[in-house]
């Protein structure tokens, strides 16, 4: 990874038109299930919003992970949306998901290093 800018695309943005903005995930520290390291499993990485006119977009939209537990499936209800941000209409609030929260990522791993580290009889 060198660092450099490779592209650089630009936005025409009208007020009032719906964009895809990324979801980022905040506070994971204060959620047991992932500092035991479980993680996300995502869904929708994007939310369309409608930003008003005269306010920056903004790079993420935030969502709280506080207090997540596993298998927890994550809504709308979470997602920090900024102020002059609004959620487009074409978005249900009751149905959009935005992932579900998973066990360790190492598992797997674990169980073969604890399998190989045993010696040979």
């Amino acid at each position: 990874v060198q660092h450099k800018l490779y592209c650089c695309n630009y936005l025409r943005y009208y007020p009032g038109r719906p964009i895809k903005i990324p979801i980022v995930y905040t506070n994971e520290e204060d959620s047991a299930a992932l500092k035991r390291g479980g993680f996300i499993a995502p869904i929708n990485r994007y939310v369309s919003c409608v930003v008003e006119d005269g306010v920056p977009i903004p790079e993420g939209i935030e969502l709280d992970c506080t207090r997540i537990q596993l298998k927890d499936v994550l809504r709308m209800e979470r997602i920090v949306f900024p102020e002059g941000v609004t959620l487009s209409k074409s978005v249900d609030r009751k149905t959009f998901l935005v992932g579900t929260v998973f066990g360790r990522r190492s598992d797997m791993d674990d169980e073969k290093t604890v399998e190989e580290s045993k010696p040979a009889e």
